[in-house]
């Protein structure tokens, strides 16, 4: 394997490991289940929302390999959030795409300088890291009958009508149907 391909999958992996931690992506994701119904071929084989992620890394890595310096960190962050507001019809307030940003070049710099100590840390981070409040597993990986038998199990179908089902916690709607979230007492 050349230096590109090497660099490209190990990117791909950190990357990967990157998104799977931060929790817009992974509460978009959670909040969108229906793109585990959306591919992007017709026989089935890649789903649309890994290949947009695909997209976006490559656009990720053609923009630090032409710019540098804060534009590069504005410009990655620009893309990520567009990805954002595109695919998940969400707008990211919290800046954390600026984060992401960061962690991406970093990554990026450290593998094309053949060091690995930050995606050794993803990679060791990710094994303790609990996953647990995430319900759609990241990446996305296309078993037919576990992408359904998944999907089954975060929808419910009430009177025609989706609605989210939390499993082992209780759901209360306000008026307008919004989950009304509520804050645990500690004793």
């Amino acid at each position: 394997m050349d230096k590109n391909n090497k660099l490209k999958v190990y990117f791909t992996e950190g990357a990967t490991l990157i998104f799977k931690k931060w929790s817009s992506f992974r509460m978009a994701l959670d909040n969108t289940p229906e793109v585990l119904r959306n591919y992007a071929d017709e026989n089935n084989t890649i789903l649309e929302i890994n290949e947009v992620i695909e997209l976006l890394l490559s656009d990720i890595v053609l923009e630090i390999e032409k710019e540098s310096g804060s534009i590069l960190e504005t410009n990655i962050g620009d893309l990520i959030f567009c990805f954002f507001q595109e695919f998940f019809d969400v707008d990211l307030e919290d800046d954390s795409e600026r984060n992401v940003a960061k962690n991406l070049i970093r990554l990026y710099n450290e593998i094309n300088e053949s060091k690995f100590d930050y995606l050794d840390r993803l990679r060791s981070s990710d094994k303790t890291f609990n996953y647990s409040t995430y319900f759609i597993e990241f990446p996305i990986i296309i078993e037919e009958t576990k992408l359904i038998k998944d999907f089954e199990d975060q929808m419910e179908i009430d009177d025609g009508s989706k609605k989210s089902h939390v499993s082992s916690k209780q759901t209360e709607m306000d008026d307008e149907g919004f989950v009304i979230v509520k804050k645990k007492k500690k004793y």
